[in-house]
């Protein structure tokens, strides 16, 4: 069981994650770790105790988006239910995702991985519950691509379709009825 300490340790390592992931959701990937500090309200050299470096924070911030994607999309047994967890886990993350993939060459190599490996995994389990549907004879990896331009088209768009909110939770049900009528 974890000591007084170590718990304190933990919950300030998590609440400089969430922050940040905040922080650079509003403004961009390459935001100093001083904006984080500041608006987390610990030390610039507490951010640094968590985090050797900036990338190591930004990888951080891609595991705690991918876990929730891949569990989700895991858990997924039909099409449609894989396609509305793959959409509502990325409503939640949707500003700092459009970063990820918007501002990619800012993210460090081993962030890039990281997102690689999830995306591999959720196109795994995308296939998965391809084979619950019958649908159009086109390889499963294409389709996965269909769906995922489909989406990142929106989220990099997002000020054309939803200036004001969320672009996914305003056009997520079109999305998904969409792309199951295309492949079906």
């Amino acid at each position: 069981m974890p000591n007084q300490r170590q718990l304190q340790k933990s919950q300030t390592r998590a609440k400089v994650v969430d922050v940040a992931m905040q922080v650079y959701a509003e403004q961009n990937l390459s935001t100093s770790t001083l904006a984080v500090a500041k608006a987390a309200h610990v030390s610039h050299g507490t951010i640094f105790a968590h985090f050797p470096t900036k990338d190591d924070l930004l990888i951080a911030m891609v595991q705690q988006v991918c876990t929730p994607l891949v569990t989700a999309t895991d858990a997924a047994t039909s099409l449609p239910d894989f396609l509305q967890q793959h959409i509502a886990v990325l409503t939640k993350y949707e500003a700092l995702y459009r970063r990820f993939i918007s501002e990619q060459d800012a993210l460090p190599a081993a962030a890039k991985q990281v997102l690689a490996a999830a995306q591999a995994t959720v196109a795994i389990h995308f296939q998965a519950a391809l084979a619950t549907t019958s649908v159009k004879s086109i390889a499963p990896g294409l389709l996965f691509n269909t769906w995922q331009g489909l989406v990142q088209y929106y989220l990099l768009n997002s000020e054309q379709f939803a200036p004001t909110g969320s672009v996914l939770a305003r056009y997520g049900d079109t999305l998904i009825d969409t792309f199951e009528r295309l492949i079906s």
